[in-house]
């Protein structure tokens, strides 16, 4: 079975329902089926989301230190620095 998502879907919810209804079809399928996971978008979303936000808190982590410990007017420059080097071109 083959799942494609539409824009503007939530990956991860569709992904939760799946799983579930995987889960019923696996208790109802016949004997000598199996039922395998070649690949789960939502668990790879889910993850890339994850690590979005541990470097975010991590750069704002910086910043603060930064902000504390060597003044406000270098964690401002650090942070600029950060914010041109992520900003979209």
């Amino acid at each position: 079975m083959g799942v494609s998502f539409i824009p503007g879907v939530n990956v991860i919810d569709v992904g939760r329902a799946l799983e579930a209804k995987l889960q019923q079809m696996s208790a109802e399928k016949p004997a000598g089926i199996q039922i395998n996971t070649f690949y789960d978008q939502a668990a790879e979303v889910a993850h890339s989301v994850n690590g979005f936000i541990t470097n975010f808190l991590m750069a704002l982590a910086i910043v603060v230190y930064w902000l504390i410990f060597m003044g406000v007017r270098s964690g401002i420059i650090i942070a600029l620095a950060g914010a041109e080097r992520w900003a979209p071109c």
